[in-house]
């Protein structure tokens, strides 16, 4: 710029009135100099201010006794406190177990370092719990320096990561979850391989007595008393692979919920009964005691399947038996407590380590998953309780005890119900039919039918066979039988259909007609009911089932 000096008189200037206005000149100059840099500081101050107050961090200024000086729009975003609040006042996002923080900032940035950090920090208000506001932030502090090097402020920048922190934590949750679910399904994959083991086991067996028992007729057959214990140990072996088949088939049925409980009111003392009639056997090979502590003139009655609760006491005594040495103690007892009927069954056997006792209700479970005894079974019956229990509206547990060697006790809890029982379950052995019967076996497989109508033909009757529906149906037209027994799952033409038009047959009116068949689930019997059978009997067919659908016969016809 240029400085003029104007004098209103005409004159000369000496050399020292000229120095004086060089001297200011200079000056002035160097007033407009200050004069433009303060303003230059003046933008940049805004300019700083602005883009602090538009940044999305949050940035923070503190003094060395931890007092705001500093606070932008996005900590108040962040933390819920405005300005007002907070300036000149200790910084209030320290959590309280941690008031030592901001010392230990400042002793951090002292030597000029840059302090980092990823903490949960205090904010204003709280969460939808009622508790404290947190906020996850990464925080990093440096201190700022005045013009002769002397700090005493520090600046924090502070980055809100609740959001990445929660996903961080949401992921190693859905991790932890998923190795969780690993493990669970790696150790369900071990139980079905070691069941699949043990189930082969299980089938071999009875399946080893049996094929012996096969070839030793072929030397016995001069000898009847050889014959018969060859026969027994064979109706042993079948009914022990019937109950294998049974129990599976049983908790497939629970699991999909096609089990239908039979209800009715039950004597808890009938049911008692039963089981340890169903036990009697096993424990007087095993040499054990059946202690039976019941009070019949007390009444103890449940609204239940007579059948499902006597298969429930019956697999814990059966458990009983199995894991008790020989020489053994097995106590069972029922009675009454709160509304409830209890049933408590307890033997002096081998115990379940503490371990096991946790998933012993849990399918294919067993407490010695070795191969080396067979009297484990195939580790579901404890489910088969459990499921059948609940089914009736009641709880089974296992009584907890630190000695094992004590052995194992289970209680079973069921809504009492105050009512007169039904009569008592018993069996009676029907009469043998006075009267022989023609009788017609249609089945496509050739040994079932072969064997079966052996033992139809031994029991008395005339019998006949078919290989197929169709060829059934002509046979049964040409021979007019008073009974066919038929399969279900045939080629071509199956069982109901061949009910179908049988019954669609004048002639074969008075015919009684029997599904046997290996599916014997409610939908399956529902089923043959619907194609026009008269029974449905699940394969194997005992001599006992027979007879009496025979002595039914008999009934029928009015032979009796």
């Amino acid at each position: 710029g240029t400085l003029c000096v104007v004098d209103i008189v005409p004159r000369e200037w000496t050399e020292d009135e000229l120095e004086t206005l060089r001297e200011l000149s200079a000056s002035v100059e160097s007033e407009i100099e200050l004069i433009a840099a303060a303003e230059r500081e003046r933008d940049h101050a805004r300019m700083f201010q602005t883009m602090i107050q538009a940044s999305p961090l949050s940035v923070i200024v503190i003094d060395t006794d931890g007092r705001v000086e500093l606070w932008n729009e996005a900590s108040e975003a962040i933390f819920g406190w405005t300005s007002a609040e907070v300036l000149g006042y200790p910084l209030p996002i320290i959590p309280e177990h941690k008031l030592n923080e901001c010392q230990r900032i400042c002793d951090a940035v002292g030597d000029g370092s840059v302090f980092r950090c990823v903490d949960t920090y205090r904010a204003k208000g709280e969460d939808a719990n009622g508790e404290k506001r947190t906020v996850h932030v990464n925080v990093s502090a440096v201190s700022l320096h005045r013009y002769d090097g002397h700090s005493d402020r520090i600046l924090l920048i502070i980055d809100d990561v609740s959001q990445s922190h929660a996903d961080t934590l949401e992921r190693e949750r859905l991790f932890r979850e998923l190795q969780k679910e690993k493990a669970l399904l790696s150790e369900m994959d071990e139980r079905k391989n070691r069941f699949l083991a043990l189930l082969a086991h299980e089938l071999r067996n009875p399946l080893t007595p049996i094929g012996n028992a096969v070839d030793l007729l072929r030397f016995a057959a001069k000898d009847p008393s050889q014959v018969n214990e060859i026969s027994t140990v064979l109706e042993s072996q079948v009914r022990q692979l019937v109950r294998l088949i049974d129990d599976l088939m049983d908790v497939s049925r629970i699991t999909r919920g096609r089990i239908d409980l039979q209800r009715e009111t039950v004597s808890i003392h009938d049911v008692v009964a039963n089981s340890c009639r169903a036990v009697e056997s096993l424990c007087n090979e095993m040499g054990h005691e059946l202690i039976r502590r019941t009070n019949p003139q007390q009444p103890l009655h449940v609204h239940g399947d007579y059948v499902r609760l006597t298969q429930v006491v019956t697999n814990l005594l059966n458990n009983a038996c199995k894991y008790t040495p020989p020489s053994g103690r097995i106590e069972i007892s029922c009675g009454q407590v709160d509304g409830q009927v209890k049933i408590a069954v307890k033997d002096n056997g081998v115990g379940i380590p503490p371990e096991h006792r946790k998933g012993i209700f849990e399918m294919f479970t067993q407490v010695d998953e070795t191969l080396k005894d067979s009297r484990g079974g195939l580790g579901i019956g404890l489910t088969l309780v459990k499921q059948l229990v609940e089914l009736h509206g009641g709880k089974v547990s296992l009584v907890d005890s630190d000695d094992t060697s004590t052995g194992s006790e289970f209680r079973i809890q069921l809504p009492r119900l105050d009512a007169k029982p039904n009569e008592p379950k018993t069996v009676v052995e029907d009469d043998e039919p006075k009267q022989r019967f023609r009788v017609l076996v249609v089945d496509d497989v050739p040994a079932i039918a072969k064997m079966f109508t052996m033992l139809v033909g031994a029991m008395g009757h005339e019998v006949h066979s078919a290989p197929s529906a169709p060829e059934g149906i002509e046979l049964a037209r040409e021979l007019r039988p008073d009974i066919v027994f038929s399969d279900i799952c045939m080629p071509d033409m199956d069982g109901y259909e061949l009910a179908r038009q049988f019954r669609g047959l004048s002639e074969l009116d008075s015919s009684m007609l029997i599904a046997m068949t290996g599916n014997g689930q409610p939908e399956d019997i529902r089923m043959a009911m619907e194609a026009g059978f008269d029974r449905h009997v699940t394969k194997p067919a005992s001599v006992q089932r027979l007879r009496e659908i025979f002595q039914e016969l008999d009934v029928r016809r009015g032979r009796k």
